[in-house]
């Protein structure tokens, strides 16, 4: 292995040590904006050490099999081993390629929390019954994800609906993940009050945002 590559990857593991130490300092753990910054970064650079070990660990399995290749006369047991090793190889390019896109370069953006609206929009009742539905299937899919899940404001139909409502999404690329679902959403159905069976047609807009981290500015009284 290049003496260049195993020198980037000491420099991020002593620099996850360095970010592990720094989360647990009191005037960090009281600063949530500062707290949230360094656990993306620690998130980011656990997730390289990992494949990191995963790879290392692989290799040295691929190494012993091959002992037991020179090493062994049963040729079951040889077969058996040759075959493990294809296995692993697979293995070994999966990580390697997962290991090439955990190093790339991140958008500040790939990492954010994200800001959710969703506002009812033509259809009446059915848009704010569909506006609703959405929320709850978001809400739940942040669930699946291990994120944190916020309301910041909504606003009510009466009867079961949602004519607007504003949510924070919190957790590890959250924004990445849900920034596609930003545009018209339309549903066609027959509504559970429609007595004739005709379809409706419902749609329902929703707005996804990075959520920007808190800046802490101090102003100069001699600026003012």
């Amino acid at each position: 292995m290049q003496q260049s590559v195993i020198k980037r990857f000491e420099a991020i593991a002593n620099r996850h040590k360095e970010v592990e130490t720094l989360m647990s300092q009191p005037d960090v753990s009281k600063n949530p904006s500062a707290l949230q910054k360094l656990g993306r970064e620690y998130r980011t650079l656990n997730r390289i050490i990992t494949l990191w070990s995963e790879v290392e660990a692989t290799t040295k399995e691929i190494q012993t099999l091959k002992d037991i290749i020179t090493s062994e006369t049963d040729k079951e047991l040889v077969n058996l081993a040759k075959s493990e090793i294809d296995t692993l190889n697979t293995v070994i390019e999966t990580l390697s390629n997962d290991l090439k896109i955990a190093l790339l370069p991140k958008d500040e953006t790939e990492t954010a929390d994200a800001i959710v609206e969703i506002r009812a929009g033509a259809g009446g009742n059915e848009a704010g019954l569909f506006a609703a539905q959405l929320f709850r299937m978001y809400e739940r899919y942040a669930e699946t994800q291990g994120w944190n899940f916020k309301v910041a404001n909504v606003n009510e139909t009466g009867i079961g609906g949602l004519k607007e409502v504003v949510f924070e999404v919190t957790g590890d690329t959250a924004y990445k993940k849900l920034k596609l679902e930003s545009g018209v959403h339309r549903v066609q159905r027959v509504p559970t009050t429609e007595s004739q069976g005709r379809i409706h047609t419902s749609t329902a807009t929703v707005a996804v945002l990075p959520k920007s981290e808190d800046m802490d500015i101090q102003i100069n009284e001699n600026d003012l």
